[in-house]
Parts: structure tokens; C-alpha cells; sequence
């Protein structure tokens, strides 16, 4: 895999390799590294990738290790990493025990550590969770859960820190999903943790919080040719010391799709999310936004396919967009930013495609 990027004499290119390996019926091995080549404003940086993972699977256990190595100056302009300047340790395994009863299937305990530091090896996160798991009849999960986290924070994740910071967190949750019937299904999970405030109000440092989660799925499938899948998620977050909200974050989305025929099928997304930001304690503005998404598939075989789809998007923006400077029409640079109205929605995006495909065949 290669790209490049290139415009007015600055360039990011990046390139790699990836292969997998079986090294028996029960264990594989994979590897994939990426080197990058940048010349921008700040001039030449280069880096690297490196993952390697190793799985290994039965029917009573999993067991799987990763090692992931990043350098700081790796980039990919035409992709997207979430985090440069580490390297890490995450493991995972379970074991079952499996009665095959005529209530309980199997039960056993789930493990999920990770350990990372950057490349000056100063620890910047430590995450360990462990939960035991019954698998019912008819796809009944329950699974209770408890987690650890550490995490450091330094000068250059936070400008306002004077040296580096260490934030723990433990916590606990439960894992309840099932599809006892055809027609119905849900998943539940819920967890209360700590979390770190990243974005504290302005002039504060960070700081753990309470974290409440919530995430709820619910499937109906009310004909052979209807399918409806309802999501609320919910995450709350407290300060910690005066127990009052930082933020509540709420997205709803109803996802309905209808298969007319083997070919031909409809599908609709309505998606309301909302951040409701206390400023006292955060940085965060308070969002609203709805996202409607219409999609007309006739696929003949894989491959060959025709879609039609609309999207519309509302937000509550405010018209005048910013705070403007004393008569111009030019954004204050000193302003606040982005105007928020506190309860009407603007549309600020529709959008129609389409796009063929076709596959030849020999």
C-alpha cells in the first residue's frame, strides 16, 4: 500500500505492508507496518507503525495479544490515527466452561488489559477489566463487569499542566443482551467509571469526573421484509468533588430497513444528538443536531448495484454564524466562536448522490 499527497511543494506519503499467517488450526499471526514521509511548514519529519497481533482460538478459550509501536512523527493525511507516540500492550482472552444445559449454555471469565507508554517509557494509560459471563437459552447474555483505569496526562496533552499528572479511575457495569425470538432482539449495557474532563472550563486543569453510560439497542422485525433497529445512548458525566453535571450527552437514532425483494430494498436513518454543556465546568458549547438519511439500493449481484441516496442535516447554528467585528462582516478573532442558538434548528446540508457499479465478469 502506497499513497501521496502532495500541494504547492509540500508533500505526506505513506506506505507498508501487511500479512497474515496461519500457524496452526487454533493460532494465527498478523503484522502490518507503516513508514511516512512528510515535508511541510515545520519541515522534514519521518515515521513509522508497527502492529503485530497473535490470535489464538478453541472452543473453550480465546487468547489475543497486540504490540503496537507509533512514533511521534508518523502521519497519514489521507487517513487517520488516534494516537502518535506509543507503544503498547493489549491482551484479551476468555475461557468457557460449556454444561450445554438446558438453561445455561456456557459461563466463564472474560479478561481485557492494557498496558502503554510513550517513547521517552513514561506510562500514559493502564486499563484492566475482567467480567464473568452466563450464556443463557434462546441468546440470553448477562455479564457483570468491573474496570481500572490510570492514565497520565503531560504538558503536551495539556498546556496548562506544570508536569506530568496521574488520574485513576475504577468502576463497574452490565453486559444484557438476547434475541430470544425471531422478531425481537436487545442489547444493554450499562456502566458507572471515572473518567478524565479533558475539557474543563477555561483556566481549569483536568480532572476525573463520575461517569455514567448507557447504551440500549432494540431490534423488531415486525415482517419478513421489515427490519427496525432503535439505539439510545447516554453519557453523563459529573464533577466529581461538587457532584454537579459537566455534560449530558443524548443520541437517539431509529434505523428502518425494507427489502421489497431480493434486489431492491429501502433504508431510513433519523438521528437526533445532543450535548448539553454546563460552562461552569466545561469548555463544551451546547450542540443540537437531527440527521435524516434516505437510501435506495437495487443490487442485481455483488458488485453490480445502483444507490440513490438523500441526506439532510439540521443543527442549531446560528445564522449570523459568529460574533462579527464593529461594522464588517468579518468574525471577531477574539469572539466566542462558532454562535449557537439555544433551541432552533438550521439546515446547514442536504446532500443527493448516486453511484453505479458494475462488475465484469468473465
Amino acid at each position: 500500500m502506497f499513497t501521496d499527497r502532495e500541494f504547492m511543494g509540500r508533500y505526506n506519503r505513506a506506505g507498508g505492508l501487511d500479512g497474515t499467517f496461519r500457524l496452526n488450526k487454533n493460532w494465527n499471526a498478523s503484522y502490518r507496518g507503516y513508514m511516512s514521509s512528510t515535508l511541510d511548514t515545520a519541515g522534514y519529519s519521518f515515521g513509522q507503525s508497527h502492529d503485530a497481533v497473535l490470535v489464538g482460538t478453541g472452543r473453550r478459550f480465546t487468547f489475543e495479544t497486540e504490540y503496537l509501536d507509533i512514533t511521534p512523527n508518523f502521519l497519514t493525511e489521507t487517513g487517520f490515527v488516534p494516537r502518535v507516540d506509543q507503544r503498547a500492550i493489549n491482551q484479551y482472552g476468555h475461557f468457557y466452561w460449556r454444561p450445554e444445559g438446558k438453561h445455561l449454555v456456557f459461563h466463564g471469565l472474560e479478561e481485557n488489559t492494557t498496558q502503554m507508554w510513550d517513547h521517552h517509557n513514561q506510562t500514559v494509560q493502564q486499563v484492566a477489566s475482567a467480567d464473568y459471563v452466563f450464556a443463557f437459552q434462546r441468546n440470553i447474555i448477562v455479564a457483570p463487569i468491573i474496570v481500572y483505569q490510570s492514565d497520565v496526562l503531560r504538558p503536551v496533552d495539556f498546556s496548562g499542566l506544570p508536569n506530568n499528572r496521574q488520574y485513576t479511575q475504577g468502576g463497574g457495569g452490565l453486559v444484557f443482551r438476547g434475541s430470544p425470538w425471531r422478531m425481537f432482539s436487545w442489547n444493554t449495557r450499562f456502566f458507572r467509571q471515572g473518567a478524565v474532563v479533558v475539557v474543563p472550563a477555561a483556566g481549569q486543569l483536568p480532572y476525573t469526573g463520575d461517569e455514567t453510560a448507557l447504551f440500549q439497542t432494540i431490534g423488531i422485525k415486525p415482517t419478513n421484509r421489515l427490519q427496525i433497529d432503535n439505539t439510545y445512548i447516554l453519557d453523563r458525566v459529573d464533577n466529581g468533588l461538587v457532584h454537579h453535571a459537566v455534560f449530558n450527552n443524548h443520541i437517539v437514532r431509529s434505523k428502518w430497513n425494507y427489502q421489497f425483494n431480493p434486489e431492491f430494498s429501502l433504508r431510513f436513518i433519523a438521528q437526533y444528538n445532543g450535548v448539553l454543556a454546563n460552562p461552569t465546568y466545561s469548555s463544551l458549547q451546547t450542540t443540537k443536531n437531527m440527521n435524516f438519511d434516505v437510501l435506495f439500493t437495487y443490487l442485481l449481484h455483488p458488485g453490480t448495484a445502483v444507490y440513490v441516496g438523500y441526506n439532510s442535516n439540521l443543527e442549531n447554528v446560528d445564522p449570523n454564524l459568529c460574533v462579527h467585528m464593529a461594522g464588517s462582516e468579518q468574525c471577531d478573532p477574539n469572539g466566542s466562536g462558532l454562535l449557537r442558538s439555544p433551541s432552533r434548528l438550521t439546515n446547514d446540508g442536504r446532500q443527493l448522490f448516486v453511484k453505479i457499479s458494475y462488475l465484469f465478469r468473465r
